[in-house]
Parts: C-alpha cells; structure tokens; sequence
C-alpha cells in the first residue's frame, strides 16, 4: 500500500525518543495519515523537544 515496504506500522505501548528517530529513519516515506508509528514516534520526539526546550 502507498508504496511503503511490509513492515509493522502499528503504533508501540511505549516509545523512548531515541527509538522514536529511529522509527522516523525507517519510516520517513510513510505517509503519517496511514503509519500510526511514525505518527507516534514525531509526537515522542516533539514532546522531548518542548521538554527540553522548557528546561534551557
């Protein structure tokens, strides 16, 4: 579908930040509407952002 190589794109029970760039490096040409981990994994790397943006 979409082109996108058979892989899991379920979304994870839990997801730390450094596994959330991974899963964006593997996932980068699946569309985030139909890839519930790569939707997943920008909202983990947005919220480490703004957490530590708000600790600068």
């Amino acid at each position: 579908m979409y082109g996108i190589a058979i892989e899991n794109h379920e979304a994870l029970t839990v997801m730390p930040p450094g596994f959330a760039r991974e899963v964006l490096r593997v996932h980068a040409r699946c569309p985030i509407s139909v890839c519930a981990r790569k939707r997943q994994a920008v909202a983990v790397v947005n919220a480490a952002a703004r957490k530590a943006g708000s600790s600068a």
